[in-house]
């Protein structure tokens, strides 16, 4: 039995204990993944933990090569789209908002320039989302039957590797913690950043060198004369 059936059958057996019991999988969840951040020394970390997280990479365990990739792109997106809201100011009207339809972030690759440009993510971070973005639109846009073992998928797995050097893992294996791994920075990045205030026009500075200068028109006359004098 290869190591994908015993997984089927595990969170199938799971999804059934869980409905049996009349447990609910945030329930099982917050006591799961607290347990283990304790097992690792990473108390401080309990409150701040995302439960979606847990439950996204627990669903992708049942998702075939293609599924994978485009849910993990989605999510991708949807957390730098979460990072980016939170730092703008708030009262963007939903005429202007950039996320919609035909806004000037709508595309997942808008998403990660801007993040990148406001210096939000480092630049091997970007590159490696469009990474991922750019395995997404090959399984989107395949009609063949194709999977993460696919040579070229393999080999832009294998640059996905570089920090954790995951020996004996499949190219799939190396993809999920990647994405995981971007996420977990997308989302300290979140809690650490303040938003932006909504610039105040009372506040903004005029500057009118007539004000600074009361006798600026008679004083450029003058200027104005001896330059002209000095070139004849």
């Amino acid at each position: 039995m290869n190591k994908s059936t015993i997984s089927d059958l595990l969170l199938t057996g799971l999804e059934s204990f869980l409905e049996v019991n009349n447990i609910s999988q945030s329930e099982i969840f917050e006591k799961v993944i607290a347990k283990i951040l304790k097992m690792n020394e990473l108390d401080h970390l309990i409150d701040s933990a995302t439960e979606d997280i847990f439950k996204f990479q627990f669903l992708l365990l049942k998702e075939t090569d293609r599924g994978v990739a485009l849910m993990s792109a989605a999510y991708l997106e949807n957390s730098l789209e979460f990072l980016l809201k939170k730092y703008f100011i708030k009262n963007i009207s939903s005429k202007d908002d950039p996320f919609n339809k035909y806004g000037f972030l709508s595309s997942f690759s808008s998403k990660i320039d801007l993040t990148y440009m406001l210096g939000l993510i480092s630049y091997k971070t970007k590159q490696e989302l469009n990474q991922i973005r750019k395995m997404r639109n090959t399984f989107a846009h395949s009609a063949d039957f194709i999977d993460f073992d696919k040579q070229s998928l393999s080999d832009k797995c294998d640059n996905l590797n570089e920090y954790k050097k995951l020996e004996d893992s499949s190219p799939r294996d190396i993809f999920i913690d990647a994405v995981f791994r971007l996420s977990g920075i997308i989302y300290t990045t979140r809690l650490e950043i303040d938003e932006r205030q909504e610039k105040n026009d009372r506040d903004s500075y005029q500057f009118d060198i007539r004000e600074l200068i009361p006798d600026f028109k008679k004083e450029f006359l003058k200027e104005l004369k001896g330059y002209i004098k000095n070139i004849e």
